[in-house]
């Protein structure tokens, strides 16, 4: 029976050593607002665990959301190591006469100037910072109106259902009263991923997330969730890629850095489409950030990994145990 404990001990040692090894990567959030953006740094708090000590989200304060992700080995990393952008672009009412690519019809989210600078921040628990605004056009009884939420954490945690992690940023989107001009329309939620040299986005066989691979490391990432709401109805959410709308031409980010990076950058648009016909009320919750480290990741997938490890060491330890007896 002696040997039986001192096994099973050893067994939760080795699972203590192989948890710790594969669990989260907390991180430390600092927010900083400038003239036209907001900057949140994710500093880890144990650098030697991580892939990227440092990941910076730059926010556009006059086109949101408009979001470059960048990767540094630690705070002293003067260069990024792996770099991509995501931007919110437009809703864009479609028929089955209009398509997309031709439509007259739609709210651009570049453009719209200080319209987007009463930015409000929130702390909460769990390190969870949270930024809002919300733009409502003038006139009429129903205006339009389109509310953006921006999340990030210093620990894993949920928001609205889904996992939140430290190396990523969750952005909620929500709009009602679209002013419809089509018969029997529906809307579009139009993306753009901007990828630097040497690096390539791909839409996943999943459908549900575009991939930037760096010839250097990392890899980023815009996920999205595979339902969204309309008019309080869950329904499914599917991406389209290469698809050029005639108005893409006019875009820029109001800042002559990242307007000058976009001449050498490459771009990957991202259509998104739900099957609600002129829905009056819509909210989605995408997020954008970085794939940690296999051996850093926080998923919930590396943690039943290591449970099955864990029972596996046992039953091996108690099998062996009576073996040796």
């Amino acid at each position: 029976m002696h040997k039986f404990a001192y096994s099973l001990f050893i067994s939760l040692l080795v699972f203590s050593l192989v948890y710790s090894a594969n669990a989260a990567v907390n991180r430390k959030i600092s927010v900083t607002k400038f003239p036209h953006t907001v900057v949140i740094n994710s500093q880890s708090t144990d650098p030697a665990a991580s892939v990227f000590g440092l990941y910076k989200f730059r926010f556009s304060t006059v086109y949101v959301p408009h979001i470059r992700v960048a990767a540094y080995k630690d705070v002293n990393d003067t260069t990024y190591r792996s770099t991509f952008r995501a931007a919110l672009v437009a809703l864009i009412e479609y028929n089955d006469t209009i398509a997309v690519q031709d439509s007259d019809s739609a709210f651009t989210y570049f453009g719209k100037g200080p319209l987007w600078d009463e930015i409000k921040f929130n702390d909460g628990d769990n390190g969870l910072k949270t930024l809002n605004t919300t733009l409502t056009a003038p006139g009429g009884a129903n205006p339009f109106t389109t509310t953006i939420s921006l999340y990030a954490t210093e620990t894993e945690t949920s928001i609205n259902g889904a996992t939140l992690l430290p190396s990523d940023i969750k952005y909620s989107l929500a709009f009602s009263n679209f002013p419809y001009k089509y018969q029997n329309s529906k809307i579009a939620i139009v993306h753009i991923v901007f990828t630097t040299a040497g690096s390539k986005s791909s839409l996943n066989s999943d459908n549900a997330q575009i991939t930037v691979s760096s010839n250097t490391t990392g890899v980023g990432r815009l996920e999205w969730a595979k339902t969204i709401t309309a008019d309080g109805k869950d329904m499914t959410i599917s991406a389209e890629t290469n698809v050029v709308w005639k108005a893409f031409q006019q875009f820029t980010n109001g800042n002559s850095t990242d307007d000058d990076a976009i001449a050498s950058e490459q771009l990957e648009t991202v259509v998104f489409k739900f099957d609600a016909v002129q829905p009056t009320s819509v909210v989605w919750d995408p997020r954008v950030g970085f794939v940690e480290d296999s051996t850093t990741s926080t998923n919930v997938a590396s943690t039943v990994v290591n449970y099955n490890a864990f029972v596996t060491i046992i039953i091996s330890s108690i099998f062996g145990c009576y073996l040796f007896i």
